[in-house]
């Protein structure tokens, strides 16, 4: 059964629909750098048919959109858009495929034991479809993620452990065992819950050959909290900047999102007040 079917089918729909824009933007720059005047005319038939009352005339936007910055503008829009709907499409790939197999259904996850839990050993094997990685180094690590409850972007990592194993051969193809001990000072696993502001905390897998830096196999895992009083009394041992570190990567990540919003805003202006 699908991961989540629901969010596989949404994020799909919206990667293609930003894909045709993507593609119909950068097409669209391509052209009228290679023809201008049919560029230009593109751009007054999407002013004379857009759905929201441009505050220009068709002929005046058309010259505006064909020169510089508004072209490369439209075509860092593109570019993002391209990149946004890539991302959509690989979570809607990754959402179709069953709880515990790869995005490409390259490596399968079997965990052995009971239920990961805080304070518990973490331990199995990842199985890779074919024999041919036998004998090659790959480097497992197990992580808890701190995400924004409500746009889901990850800003901090709350722990993480790795662990070097070599392929070894099995039934069904090359293995990779693993074994992680998860401290008591670790936090469970929490979803996003509407109307709170608790961020949320994913545990996840990942699984990657030595030294490789673009491709990995990402496993989410759902880690159970422990027993309240061993957690609480290791939590209490703990020196107080590692139980409340300041989130730099939040402020960094806000200060540099208010900054784009500003640019972006003042770029709209400047183009339709002349």
């Amino acid at each position: 059964m699908a991961r989540a079917p629901l969010r596989a089918f949404v994020g799909f729909v919206l990667g293609i629909a930003l894909l045709a824009v993507a593609i119909a933007l950068l097409g669209w720059v391509v052209l009228t750098k290679v023809a201008v005047a049919k560029g230009f005319d593109v751009a007054m038939w999407v002013a004379r048919h857009s759905p929201v009352p441009l505050p220009l005339d068709p002929v005046d936007f058309g010259n505006r959109v064909i020169n510089s910055p508004s072209i490369w503008f439209i075509a860092a829009f593109g570019v993002g858009a391209l990149m946004w709907a890539y991302s959509l499409l690989r979570s809607a790939r990754r959402n179709a495929r069953p709880a515990g197999v790869s995005d490409d259904g390259e490596a399968r996850l079997e965990l052995k034991g009971a239920t990961p839990r805080v304070g518990e050993t973490l331990r199995g094997e990842i199985v890779l479809a074919s024999m041919d990685p036998v004998g090659q180094p790959y480097v497992i690590r197990v992580e808890c993620r701190r995400l924004e409850g409500r746009t889901g972007r990850a800003y901090q990592t709350d722990y993480s452990d790795s662990v070097q194993v070599v392929a070894v051969a099995g039934a069904g193809g090359a293995r990779l065992p693993f074994r992680f001990e998860i401290p008591l000072t670790a936090p469970p696993s929490r979803a996003w819950e509407r109307f709170s502001l608790q961020d949320r905390r994913e545990w996840q897998l990942v699984c990657a050959k030595s030294k490789a830096w673009f491709h990995g196999w990402f496993f989410p895992l759902q880690v159970q909290p422990g027993p309240e009083k061993e957690v609480a009394q290791a939590i209490a041992a703990m020196p107080p900047e590692v139980v409340a570190p300041f989130p730099w990567k939040l402020v960094g990540g806000l200060f540099a999102g208010a900054l784009l919003l500003f640019f972006l805003v003042d770029a709209v202006v400047s183009f339709f007040s002349g």
